[in-house]
């Protein structure tokens, strides 16, 4: 069992969540206590993945920290009056690989994605503020 597929079992079918604390240790916490019994099953489960899951929660801590400074950067940048992204064909397909890189459980293929992306709004942005300066010069959204 991978360390998602254990996440999705606490989460889906105990309807619980996992929290790293400081000092390693695992917190499980019931997000409707009064609808699921506690399992002895999974807490043994738990105990005995606890390496694998420790690990799996620090890399979702760092990535996520990676996803929302890249959110931020994006949004800082977002020229006035630009329109959404959700009409671009680019950035569908790079918020998919994203997604795909996270779930890689890998740094370095996430930061790639990321940097993709990022140079993708980047270039729209530019595109965008061109145009503005421009009228009429048509803009490029990498369709």
């Amino acid at each position: 069992m991978t360390a998602r597929e254990l996440m999705d079992i606490v989460t889906q079918k105990a309807l619980s969540e996992l929290r790293l604390e400081g000092d390693g240790s695992i917190v499980r916490r019931s997000l409707f206590p009064e609808l699921v019994t506690p399992s002895p099953l999974l807490a043994r489960v738990l105990r005995e993945q606890k390496p694998m899951l420790v690990e799996f929660l620090m890399y979702q801590h760092e990535a996520d920290r990676l996803l929302l400074e890249s959110t931020h950067r994006l949004a800082q940048a977002w020229p006035p009056g630009c329109p959404g992204l959700d009409e671009d064909a680019v950035w569908a397909e790079m918020e998919k690989q994203l997604t795909d890189a996270y779930w890689m459980v890998d740094l370095a293929t996430l930061r790639e994605a990321i940097e993709r992306r990022e140079e993708h709004v980047l270039a729209v942005f530019a595109a965008h503020r061109d145009h503005v300066r421009a009228p009429g010069k048509k803009i490029d959204r990498g369709r």
